[in-house]
């Protein structure tokens, strides 16, 4: 549980507890929902999660690597990031990227689009070599 304090819609203060999910089980659990379904929201997620966790991209991988002992999803997310996520041009990867900026196409020059994409893909491969710890 995580107390959660802020401004409402109305400008009131508020404060409520809310029910918080820690970095390995949230990454078991996406990268185990991409496995069946492969959702571009998924592959974003895994991705934002571990770069902007608040702990760091190394405690966000070791968190999610803890979850091999006690997880029943666990061996599912491990071989969907190596069936998915190890090569760029892989689903994760270009799912990711899809996600990310795919409503960009057209609305930037070519070159620009495609250095973006090519990035998002490369860094995403970058996280499932942490989450793997490679």
């Amino acid at each position: 549980m995580v107390t959660v304090t802020g401004t409402d819609v109305f400008g009131g203060q508020q404060s409520r507890p809310i029910k918080g999910c820690e970095v390995g089980p949230f990454l078991a659990l996406k990268l185990s929902a991409f496995a069946n379904r492969q959702p571009p929201k998924d592959a974003y997620d895994v991705y934002k999660t571990v770069l902007h966790y608040d702990g760091g991209v190394a405690a966000a991988a070791r968190g999610f690597r803890a979850e091999a002992e006690s997880n029943s999803g666990f061996s599912v997310a491990s071989d969907t990031l190596a069936g998915h996520f190890t090569t760029a041009g892989g689903r994760g990867p270009t799912r990711c990227a899809e996600f990310m900026i795919g409503g960009l196409q057209g609305q930037m020059p070519a070159a620009d689009f495609d250095v973006r994409r090519n990035q998002i893909r490369e860094e995403m491969v970058g996280v499932a070599r942490l989450l793997r710890n490679e």
